[in-house]
């Protein structure tokens, strides 16, 4: 069997790393030599409250700062690396209506929107808490009102416009006209007999 050396000095690649809330990583150590193996690295975190630490892996679990420390069973040999831990950035707010482009603008409370023959919409928002009110029953002039229930309270308003099908009417228009006309023609035939 081959032993590895044994290893004289240890280190992390960076000083400092930035990691958000929730979020895990695993801490990877160089050793010195670099064929050299640190046998039951010992994992130690500055503030559990702010970062967990299990065999390298590291876990954000609320803001602030913790100093992690990687050492051997002897403590002879350290490591250290400052880990911060920052909030998730807020997803933007968007809306979308499956087959209809809406622009959604979160600045945009108000909207109309032309619609078919749909008695309702397929609305998706990339948002856990929020209402969807008025998508039922879709004639011209309805209200779609759509509250995100986030930090704060918003509301954003659909007001609905149904295309009028005028084939149908065309239709109907040309059939009482025919019909007229068959009527004009069979009582002027009538006449002539």
């Amino acid at each position: 069997t081959v032993t590895s050396p044994p290893v004289k000095n240890i280190s992390f690649k960076e000083k400092e790393k930035t990691i958000y809330v929730g979020n895990s990583e695993n801490l990877l150590i160089i050793n010195d030599p670099e064929n050299s193996e640190l046998e039951s690295p010992i994992w130690r975190s500055g503030n559990e409250k702010i970062v967990k630490v299990v065999n390298g892996k590291i876990t954000g679990l609320a803001v602030g700062e913790s100093i992690i420390t990687v050492s051997n069973e002897e403590n002879t040999i350290t490591a250290t690396i400052n880990i911060k831990v920052i909030n998730k950035p807020a997803e933007k707010l968007n809306i979308t209506i499956d087959g209809y482009d809406l622009n959604f603008d979160p600045s945009v409370k108000n909207y109309q929107l032309k619609i078919g023959n749909e008695s309702e919409l397929k609305i998706n928002v990339n948002k856990e808490k929020y209402t969807i009110n008025g998508n039922q029953k879709l004639k011209n002039g309805s209200i779609i009102t759509i509250t995100i229930n986030e930090k704060e309270k918003v509301t954003y308003v659909i007001n609905i416009k149904k295309n009028t099908n005028y084939t149908i009417y065309f239709i109907a228009v040309i059939s009482v006209l025919l019909l007229l006309n068959l009527i004009r023609i069979f009582i002027k035939n009538k006449k002539k007999k």
